[in-house]
C-alpha cells in the first residue's frame, strides 16, 4: 500500500513534483477563448444591466402584516443623532404594518427585534432613540409604551432603531416568532429621506374550501375550481411524503378561505380562531411539507426563501425523509456507494482513480449532487487517458448514474465547481490536447447544458506564455457572478515553461455577458519563489485568495510560507498587497495541506496541516466577517491524522473538516465538526470505519440540509487503488459552542 502511505508523508511535496512529471504540452484549444481582449472586432460588449432596487418584501405575524420599505445600516447617522461606536453599528428600518385580522388591535413596537446568524436571541430596539428619530421623521411610535393602534384592514408606517455587532452579517427583522431577511433592503432600498408614499393596505377575497387536490394544489368554491399555491413545490401524492403534504394542507385549510391574487401570483390565507391569517403557500414551505417552486418572486419571495433554509435547517418533513422535493425516500443510516465509469454502451469499465489530484463533491437544491474525479479506464477507446469524469446522484431515484469525461483533451486535471442559484453547475478544469511533449494544459469553463451533459467549454484566458494552467479554485458570489484563480507561467520568461514549478496566482471573473476578464496577478512575482495551489471564497462582498509559496532557498519540498490577499467584489483590480499567513518551518507544509471554506454565516476558515519528522498536525484558522487579521490557530487534529484536509461549512455555522487518518495499509477518512464559531472541535469520527478496504483523499461537501457527503478514494488492500467512494448521511458530531 505504498501510494497511500507515500501521499501522507509528502503531500506538500507532490503538490508540484507529481505535477511536473504529469504535466506537458499546449491545448490548441478548439473551444472558443472566452476573454474580452480576443473578441472578434467589431462585436460590441453588451453592458451589464442595472442593479435591481429593493422591492419592499413582506411577512406576517400573528395580527400584524410587515412590509419592509427600506432599512440602512451605518456606525453612526449624525442626520439623526446617532453616534458611532467603535463596536456597534446602527440600524434604522422604515415599515408599513397592516392590521391583517378581523379585530382592531394595538401594535406593541418592543415586539420588534432583530435576529442574527448563529442562533442568538434576537436583539430588541432601541427603545428611547426610536421615539426620537420617529419624531423627527413624523411616523409612529411616538410613544412605545404606549404601542400603536390599528384598527381592522388599516395600516400605519413605523420607524424603528436597532443597535448590532460591527461585525454581524444578514440580519433578520423579527416580530412574535417570525422573521424577514432585511439586507436586501439594506443594499437596495430607498435612502432614508427618499421614501416612497405609505402602500394601500392589502386585500383579499373569502372564497369557500373544497379539498385537497396534493400538497400544493386545493378546490374553492361551488364549482370545484383548482387553486394553485405560487411558488410551492411539493411532492405528487406517488412521491416521498406526497400523502402527508395532502394532508396537511387538508388540515391547515379552514373554512374560511382568502385568496390574494399579487403580481400575478396566488396567494391563499387561511382565517384562525383568534381572527389572525396565515399563508399557507409559506405554512406548507416552512412546515418542510414543500420546497419553493422555482425563481420566486415579489412582496413575499424573501420570506419563502427563508422560510425554505428553516425548515433545511430544522430538517422538517422531505428534507428528513426524502432525497428532494420529488425524491425517493432517503435512508436513515449512512449511505455508501461506488462511483463507476460508463463504457457508453450500458456497461461499465474497471479504472485507477489518478490521486495527484483530489476528488471533489457538490450538492443542488433538489437533493441532486455531483462528484468529479481524475481516472484512468482500464480498457475502451479512453484505455490509459488521463481524464475526469462526471458522475451524478439523481434525487429522483437516489441513485448514483454511470460517470462519463469531461469534453476535450486526451489529460483533464485539477477540477474545481460550483452550483449557482438555479442549482446548475459550473465547473472549471485543465485540459491538454495530447499527452505529448509540446503540450501545456489549458484552463477550460464549462457549465450543466440541461439534459445531463455540458456546453462546449471556452477556454478562460488564451496567452501563448501562460504555459502551464493548473490547480483552479472556483467560487461564486449572491449574484451568480463566477470567479476563478488559478496558477500559470505567463509572468515567467519563456525558458522557465519547462517546470510548471514557476508559477503565480491569477484571477479572472465571468461577466454578465459569459465573458472571462483579463486575468489579474495577484502575488508578488519574484524569479526566485513560486506561488501555487490557491484558494479562492467569497465573503460577503469581498474575495478572499489564499495560496502556497515555494522559494529556490526552501526547494519544492515545504512551502515557505503561505500568503493572501482579498478584494471588494465591485472592483476586480482593488487586490490588498499579499500578506503572510503563516511560514512554513521546514516540515512538509503548504500545497495540498490546506483548503478553505467561507461561512455562510459570515467569515473564512481555513484548515491546513504540518507534517514533522514523526506527527502531523491540523489546526484551523478563522477570519472575521469583514476583518482584515486572522484568528489564533485550533488544533483539529494530530498524530497520524491530518493530511489532505477538506472543509465545508454549513448554513448554520458548522464547520466540517476531513483528513486522511492513518499510514501505510491502515489509512481511513477521518472527520470533525466545530459548531458556530467555537474554537473546539467535536470528536473525530471514522467515517469510512465500516469499510474493509482502505480510503483517503476526501473532499466534503453540505446538501441542502446542512448534512455532509463525502467523497475519497480507496483500494483493496494489497493491489492498485480502483475505488472512488462516497458516504451521505454520514454522522459526525457537534460539539456544542463555547467562548470563541
Amino acid at each position: 500500500m505504498t501510494r497511500f502511505r507515500l501521499l501522507r508523508l509528502a503531500p506538500a511535496l507532490l503538490a508540484i513534483v507529481l505535477v511536473l512529471t504529469s504535466v506537458n504540452g499546449i491545448f490548441s484549444v478548439r473551444a472558443q477563448d472566452a476573454t474580452p481582449e480576443q473578441e472578434p472586432a467589431g462585436q460590441a460588449t453588451p453592458e451589464a444591466p442595472p442593479a435591481q432596487p429593493w422591492l419592499a418584501s413582506e411577512f406576517v405575524s400573528g395580527a400584524w402584516r410587515v412590509k419592509v420599505i427600506t432599512a440602512k445600516r451605518a456606525n453612526a447617522f449624525p442626520d439623526y443623532g446617532l453616534d458611532g461606536r467603535d463596536d456597534k453599528d446602527w440600524l434604522v428600518a422604515v415599515v408599513d404594518v397592516t392590521n391583517w385580522s378581523s379585530d382592531d388591535e394595538t401594535l406593541n413596537p418592543r415586539d420588534f427585534a432583530l435576529e442574527l446568524p448563529g442562533g442568538d436571541d434576537p436583539r430588541g430596539f432601541a427603545r428611547r432613540t426610536t421615539e426620537g428619530v420617529a419624531e423627527q421623521f413624523g411616523l409612529e411610535p411616538t410613544d412605545t409604551e404606549a404601542g400603536v393602534e390599528i384598527d381592522e384592514g388599516e395600516n400605519a408606517r413605523l420607524v424603528l432603531v436597532f443597535e448590532l455587532p460591527i461585525d454581524s452579517i444578514n440580519p433578520k427583522l423579527y416580530l412574535d416568532g417570525e422573521s424577514l431577511s432585511i439586507q436586501g433592503a439594506i443594499d437596495g432600498g430607498p435612502a432614508l429621506d427618499d421614501l416612497p408614499e405609505r402602500s394601500a393596505p392589502p386585500d383579499a377575497d373569502r372564497v369557500e374550501f373544497g379539498d385537497a387536490v396534493n400538497g400544493f394544489t386545493l378546490t374553492t368554491g361551488d364549482d370545484e375550481t383548482e387553486t394553485v399555491l405560487s411558488y410551492v413545490d411539493g411532492p405528487l401524492p406517488d412521491e416521498c411524503f406526497g400523502p402527508e403534504a395532502t394532508r396537511r394542507l387538508t388540515r391547515l385549510a379552514t373554512d374560511r378561505l382568502y385568496l390574494e391574487e399579487l403580481d400575478g401570483a396566488t396567494f391563499v390565507w387561511t382565517e384562525e380562531d383568534d381572527s389572525t391569517r396565515r399563508l399557507l403557500n409559506f405554512e406548507q414551505i416552512y412546515g418542510g411539507y414543500a420546497a419553493v417552486f422555482g425563481n420566486v418572486s415579489g412582496p413575499f419571495a424573501i420570506w419563502l426563501s427563508d422560510a425554505e433554509q428553516s425548515s433545511r435547517d430544522r430538517g422538517g418533513a422531505i428534507w428528513t425523509n426524502c432525497t428532494g422535493p420529488h425524491g425517493v425516500t432517503r435512508v436513515e443510516t449512512p449511505e455508501r456507494s461506488q462511483l463507476k465509469i460508463s463504457d457508453g454502451e450500458g456497461g461499465t469499465l474497471a479504472f485507477h482513480p489518478w490521486l495527484e489530484w483530489n476528488p471533489i463533491i457538490v450538492t443542488q437544491p433538489d437533493g441532486g449532487a455531483w462528484a468529479f474525479f481524475g481516472a484512468t479506464a482500464d480498457s475502451g477507446d479512453l484505455k490509459d487517458k488521463k481524464l475526469i469524469y462526471a458522475a451524478h446522484y439523481d434525487p429522483t431515484q437516489g441513485k448514483w448514474l454511470e460517470a462519463s469525461r469531461l469534453p476535450l483533451g486526451e489529460v483533464q486535471l485539477g477540477p474545481s465547481a460550483v452550483v449557482d442559484s438555479k442549482g446548475v453547475v459550473h465547473i472549471v478544469y485543465s485540459a491538454r490536447e495530447k499527452d505529448e511533449s509540446g503540450y501545456y494544459s489549458t484552463l477550460l469553463y464549462t457549465r450543466e447544458d440541461g439534459n445531463g451533459g455540458w456546453i462546449e467549454p471556452v477556454a478562460i484566458s488564451l496567452d501563448a506564455l501562460a504555459g502551464h494552467q493548473i490547480a483552479a479554485s472556483l467560487t461564486i458570489d449572491a449574484t451568480d457572478t463566477l470567479y476563478v484563480a488559478w496558477q500559470d507561467q505567463r509572468a515567467f520568461s519563456p525558458q522557465a515553461l519547462s517546470s510548471p514549478a514557476n508559477a503565480d496566482i491569477f484571477v479572472s471573473q465571468r461577466e454578465v455577458d459569459g465573458l472571462w476578464t483579463v486575468p489579474v496577478l495577484i502575488n508578488n512575482h519574484y524569479p526566485t519563489s513560486a506561488a501555487s495551489r490557491p484558494q479562492l471564497v467569497v465573503d460577503g462582498n469581498r474575495l478572499v485568495a489564499v495560496w502556497s509559496v515555494y522559494t529556490s532557498a526552501m526547494g519544492l519540498s515545504a512551502a515557505a510560507r503561505m500568503e493572501w490577499s482579498q478584494r471588494p467584489l465591485d472592483d476586480e483590480l482593488d487586490w490588498t498587497a499579499p500578506q503572510t499567513l503563516t511560514n512554513g518551518r521546514g516540515d512538509l507544509f503548504g500545497g495540498r495541506l490546506v483548503a478553505m471554506a467561507a461561512d455562510p454565516t459570515g467569515g473564512v476558515v481555513l484548515a491546513y496541516g504540518r507534517i514533522g519528522s514523526t506527527d502531523t498536525f491540523l489546526f484551523t484558522k478563522r477570519l472575521g466577517p469583514g476583518a482584515s487579521t486572522w484568528g489564533s490557530d485550533t488544533l483539529i487534529a494530530f498524530g497520524e491524522s491530518g493530511t489532505y484536509p477538506a472543509i465545508a461549512i454549513n448554513n448554520l455555522g458548522t464547520v466540517y473538516v476531513s483528513f486522511n487518518v492513518g499510514s501505510g495499509n491502515l489509512v481511513d477518512v477521518g472527520a470533525t465538526a466545530i459548531s458556530y464559531r467555537s474554537v473546539e472541535p467535536g470528536p473525530q469520527t471514522i467515517v469510512t470505519q465500516d469499510d474493509p478496504n482502505t480510503q483517503g483523499i476526501s473532499a466534503i461537501a453540505v446538501d441542502l440540509t446542512g448534512q455532509p457527503w463525502f467523497i475519497y478514494f480507496g483500494e483493496i488492500p494489497g493491489q492498485d487503488p480502483t475505488i472512488v467512494g462516497v458516504i451521505r448521511n454520514a454522522n459526525v458530531p457537534v460539539t456544542p459552542m463555547s467562548a470563541s
